[in-house]
């Protein structure tokens, strides 16, 4: 909790639903909000309760979110979710739960709801040109892709942005040099094992749908003796502040995290104060870091 609601009627309050306290990517996104909230003038309820998953109750039409029911209806003015409460819910339940806050402003971060504004990186442009660098740049034609969580907008628009450079490139798809993740490190080293170890395939190069699964498969590697980027070349996506300092440092798609939670509070803000012509979508740029995990630092 940033604030204490303060009594006063004039001075909103924003209720801002988080998966986890400490992930590089969400620290920076919240610190954006945190900043943004403070420049308004508005109070900050950090509720952190994991994932949105439902849990049936005697009723079976209003099902409990756990620790979200303390944040009741008519209790705030304006609700923000970011991207990481939504992994694995359901469009079904995600709009069940928005249901209960009737025509509360509601933002997201990377979450499709209907009638909230969401806020989402350039992934298409972003990954393209981390495939387009790996190709153009050094040549490389067997490229490995580590996915996010299947369903979710950023993997899924990262993962058809390296099919779509592929083909641009003449490239063939392989299924084989795809492994599904689930954005943490974990997932990352064990793609490397199932791509060295069960499926045996080769590749030259690893492009990862964010830098924590490019971290577990850059150890994975190294733990085998493989080199990087002599031997494979591996990219992340998001630029978290550890990828400048791995060893080799991480080529990476730089993603605007703490201004997107700037804006993404400024426009509940906004929709609070039922200001008009508000985009329900907005995209923020990406650009490509080039480090030396991919041979070019």
């Amino acid at each position: 909790m940033s604030s204490p609601i303060n009594s006063s009627f004039e001075r909103k309050t924003i209720a801002v639903f988080a998966s986890q306290v400490g992930r590089a990517w969400g620290a920076e996104f919240i610190a954006g909000i945190n900043e943004a909230a403070a420049q308004h003038n508005v109070n900050l309820v950090h509720f952190i309760g994991g994932r949105l998953s439902p849990v049936l109750t005697d009723d079976k039409n209003k099902p409990s979110y756990g620790l979200y029911d303390l944040a009741k209806p008519g209790q705030f003015d304006g609700l923000l979710l970011t991207a990481d409460v939504a992994y694995g819910t359901s469009p079904e339940d995600l709009q069940r739960f928005s249901d209960r806050y009737g025509t509360l402003p509601i933002v997201t971060q990377s979450v499709e709801v209907n009638g909230a504004s969401m806020f989402i990186a350039d992934n298409t442009e972003g990954m393209r040109a981390a495939v387009r660098h790996l190709i153009e740049e050094h040549g490389y034609k067997s490229i490995a892709f580590l996915r996010g969580i299947q369903g979710q907008i950023d993997a899924e628009q990262r993962f058809q942005a390296y099919k779509d450079e592929l083909k641009a490139h003449n490239l063939r798809f392989d299924e084989d040099l795809v492994v599904d993740g689930d954005y943490t490190s974990e997932s990352g080293s064990t793609a490397i094992r199932i791509l060295l170890e069960e499926r045996r395939v080769r590749f030259q190069a690893v492009v990862a749908a964010n830098d924590s699964m490019a971290f577990g498969a850059l150890d994975s590697l190294q733990q085998r003796g493989v080199r990087v980027p002599d031997d494979v070349a591996i990219t992340g996506c998001d630029n978290i502040a550890d990828s400048a300092f791995t060893t080799p440092s991480l080529t990476t798609v730089h993603v605007h995290k703490q201004l997107i939670g700037e804006l993404a509070a400024e426009r509940v803000v906004k929709r609070i104060e039922n200001e008009d012509e508000i985009p329900l979508l907005i995209q923020t740029p990406t650009h490509l870091v080039i480090r030396q995990s991919c041979g070019s630092g």
